[in-house]
């Protein structure tokens, strides 16, 4: 394995947890079961529903990589203000 690109490495682990699906029915069915329950709870044809899909899908995916034993954890990045304006009074 060539650890020239610095994405080889993430690359690996995602070979052998894709190997790990292919051969462990249990997790990929509890997985694809999650999946499902998603897809059915959201409407993607909702432009703004496909963030939440996908945010919630790469929760999904961390949670099956800790599962089939590949330490994992969701690095993205924390609100660190608010992203919502103060409501005006509708009647002043």
């Amino acid at each position: 394995m060539c650890m020239d690109n610095p994405f080889s490495a993430a690359r690996h682990v995602f070979v052998l947890f894709r190997d790990l699906l292919i051969t462990d029915n249990e997790l990929r069915g509890e997985l694809e079961n999650a999946i499902d329950m998603l897809r059915s709870s959201y409407n993607a044809a909702i432009y703004e529903n496909r963030f939440i899909i996908g945010g919630a899908l790469e929760h999904l995916v961390v949670a099956a990589m800790n599962g089939g034993g590949f330490p994992a954890r969701h690095i993205g990045v924390e609100i660190q203000e608010s992203m919502f304006l103060p409501i005006a009074p509708l009647m002043e």
